[in-house]
């Protein structure tokens, strides 16, 4: 496509004619390159000056020559075109950056990257095209051997590994910055017909009627469209001339894992298929292969190809029309992407490059203070100046790219995880209850961090507690659960004192246990009109026991005296009736505008001590029991003294002001007395 104003080619001279025969009128520019390339013969590996880059042709060699500069220099980054842009240019950076001096790379390194690289060095002149096994051409070789210098600096070419010489006329090209001619270029038919696909097929086969052109001939779209038109449930689709051109669209579809035609051609079936009968991709399929491709592999291979996935999916995620959710889709794959390129880049560094490689042997190691290189600050981890992981809670989390069992680093590193762990437990033993809290969910924090969680128990009072923690705190399990559940104690203790009465009633007499029951369900509090045939059919001295362990009988409720408005009974019912509450209820008195947002969890809303109450205009409120009874009482209290009105300032809410003025206003009610 050409530019709207102007359209600018980026190349050698080689192309030169080929444009000016297009396009008669082109301006050329030419800058000519300001340093010299010369020849610098073989070296060996372990003699490669600083600032190389070595080229290899395939993945097995460059690995071996990978391990080889790392046992020799102490590191080196690999480039290769089957790394995503983001593995490529983090790689990339290392080497820019100066973290190391050694690049192993194939031919992608003559695409698109301007490097300071001081000296080329090729292992192989073979390499597979996709097709065949051939020798590089002459431009190719200097293509890629003009990558050494920069600017005015120098740049040298030569030889290293299983490669011993180049050809002196080879040589003599490449310091001249010869190059060879393009007389032809690749051209396609951009004028498709759509009527048939047996059209179709003959407008993308037709020939170019300009000599310097060649028509491109086994593209991956054209192969794939070919594979699929020879499938019968695809060609019963495609009677529509809309949906042949939507088939050609989807072959558009890029391969970025490269794997045979016959595979990439089945995927693009799925999509088709999907497509054409419902005209969104089916989001339960596509669920399933995001699930697959996100989940981490070990292995580099596995992770070039998963990257090579999400890369396709991140072209279809910006067909915005075949997608439900094309922008938050997109937002995934692009984390998913991010992820493994960070994942698959980590463990590039940690096979390839010893950053570090503070301890070359066991010998350095007694000469070295670990207690000083391996420190925790901010709970991070710090190893030198590095900084490779960080405390979580009761796990240390470490960076993959240093978490290797071949990784001498981390067997020292080991050690002195397993003397912090028994520091951290000790800090988490002496801690005050201060430093602990809970959320709706049951999360227990300790410092700020998730340690572990309560679930359901045989009872309301006595919940089960899962202890969050990685193998260096295997050891401390149980001292870090009897720390938990004394903090459970002491919480139930101090905001529930009353509980020991309600949670053992089975040797009270039938109407104490009765009442104790109804207690024990609210967490401390009734309704009134639940228990008053028990209540008064109390004995008095039955009536001075319960009045004597705190119980007071109120307005509306029968309630403990200590029962006030708090966090710990919301977490404990969410908990124990596995409600799935996000959020706690912060306010004693909140407005309810959508009845039905509350309606499942109501009766359970009612044990933590809520109630609905309406007002006469028709407002609706969910208010804890002390609050009302509280109001309540105020407001009778105003009616008694007629004379003494309320002060503005004494009204806090709405609510409050309706309760002042007439309390007949309010009413406690049944949920079921709501529509």
């Amino acid at each position: 496509k050409q530019g709207k104003k102007e359209t600018i080619f980026l190349g050698s001279r080689s192309i030169e004619n080929v444009l000016k025969k297009i396009f008669p009128e082109i301006k050329i520019i030419r800058r000519q390159r300001l340093s010299k390339l010369s020849y610098s013969g073989y070296k060996n590996l372990s003699r490669l000056p600083k600032r190389s880059a070595i080229i290899a042709f395939s993945q097995i060699d460059l690995y071996e020559i990978a391990e080889k500069i790392k046992q020799f220099y102490g590191g080196v980054s690999v480039v290769m075109g089957a790394l995503s842009p983001n593995v490529r240019n983090a790689q990339v950076k290392l080497f820019e950056d100066g973290k190391v001096d050694y690049m192993v790379a194939t031919d992608a390194i003559g695409l698109g990257l301007n490097l300071n690289i001081k000296n080329i060095f090729f292992t192989n002149l073979l390499k597979f095209d996709g097709k065949k096994r051939r020798y590089l051409t002459y431009d190719e070789i200097a293509q890629i051997s003009g990558r050494a210098g920069r600017f005015t600096e120098d740049g040298f070419f030569g030889t290293t590994f299983k490669l011993k010489s180049l050809n002196n006329n080879l040589i003599k090209f490449i310091e001249d910055l010869e190059y060879t001619e393009i007389k032809k270029i690749y051209w396609r038919n951009t004028k498709i017909d759509f009527q048939s696909p047996t059209k179709l097929i003959k407008s993308l086969n037709q020939n170019p009627k300009n000599r310097i052109f060649l028509q491109k001939k086994n593209a991956k779209d054209f192969n794939c469209l070919k594979i699929i038109l020879n499938d019968k449930k695809v060609c019963q689709k495609i009677n529509l001339e809309k949906n042949l051109m939507l088939l050609w669209e989807v072959c558009s579809i890029p391969d970025f894992t490269n794997i045979l035609d016959d595979f990439h051609s089945r995927f693009l079936i799925r999509i088709f298929t999907f497509l054409v009968e419902n005209k969104k991709i089916n989001e339960l399929w596509l669920e399933e292969q995001l699930t697959k491709i996100k989940k981490k592999s070990p292995k580099i291979g596995d992770l070039n190809l998963k990257i090579a996935q999400i890369r396709i999916w991140s072209f279809i995620s910006y067909k915005s029309n075949w997608l439900n959710k094309p922008i938050m889709y997109q937002k995934r794959i692009r984390k998913i992407e991010y992820d493994l390129s960070k994942y698959l880049h980590e463990s590039l560094i940690n096979q390839f490059v010893s950053d570090y490689n503070y301890f070359k042997s066991k010998q350095h190691i007694l000469n070295t203070n670990i207690q000083n290189l391996i420190l925790i600050d901010d709970k991070k981890i710090k190893f030198g100046n590095s900084t490779i992981g960080e405390i979580k809670g009761f796990s240390f989390s470490v960076k993959p790219s240093f978490k290797n069992k071949k990784n001498f680093n981390f067997k020292v590193l080991k050690k002195r995880l397993e003397f912090f762990a028994n520091d951290l437990v000790s800090d988490f033993e002496s801690s005050s209850y201060n430093d602990f809290s809970f959320d709706i969910s049951g999360n227990i924090f300790w410092k700020d961090q998730i340690v572990a969680k309560f679930y359901k128990g045989q009872d309301i009072f006595k919940p089960r507690i899962k202890i969050f923690f990685d193998s260096f705190f295997q050891i401390f399990k149980k001292k870090i659960e009897q720390r938990m559940f004394n903090y459970f104690n002491f919480v139930l203790k101090n905001t529930l004192p009353f509980h020991k009465f309600i949670d053992r009633f089975d040797e009270r007499p039938t109407m104490i246990r009765a009442i104790l029951f109804f207690l024990k369900e609210g967490i401390g509090q009734c309704k009134k009109k639940e228990i008053n045939n028990f209540y008064d059919s109390l004995k008095s001295d039955q009536a001075k026991w319960l009045k004597n362990i705190g119980i007071k009988n109120g307005v509306h409720f029968l309630f403990f005296k200590k029962c006030k408005f708090n966090f710990f009974s919301q977490m404990i019912i969410n908990v124990y009736y596995i409600l799935n509450l996000n959020n706690f209820i912060s306010y004693e008195i909140i407005k309810i505008n959508n009845i039905k947002k509350i309606k499942d969890h109501m009766p359970y809303y009612q044990k933590m001590g809520f109630y609905l109450v309406k007002v006469e205009q028709g407002e609706r409120y969910l208010a804890h029991f002390s609050y009302l009874e509280r109001v309540i009482c105020k407001a009778y209290s105003l009616r008694k003294n007629k004379n003494k009105s309320p002060r503005k300032n004494f009204m806090r809410n709405d609510f409050e002001k309706i309760a002042f003025t007439n309390i007949n206003k309010i009413n406690l009610c049944n949920f079921t007395d709501f529509n």
